[in-house]
């Protein structure tokens, strides 16, 4: 497809004319701009130690 520059159309007709054919790339291929990179950082949380008891209970029920 990318070498149709995404056309269906043309990318179908080629291959039904010869599947072993690929047409050119063009010269001006577009290229995505690389992702930035982050620097994340977890925060500790304190949970309530009867807090995380009931969690527990209430997966520990729909489980079962």
């Amino acid at each position: 497809m990318s070498a149709c520059n995404n056309n269906l159309e043309l990318a179908v007709s080629l291959y039904m004319d010869d599947p072993s054919r690929v047409p050119p790339q063009s010269s001006t291929e577009e290229y995505r701009t690389p992702i930035p990179q982050r620097n994340e950082q977890l925060l500790p949380v304190v949970v309530p130690l009867r807090k995380l008891i009931n969690l527990f209970v209430n997966i520990y029920s729909i489980v079962t």
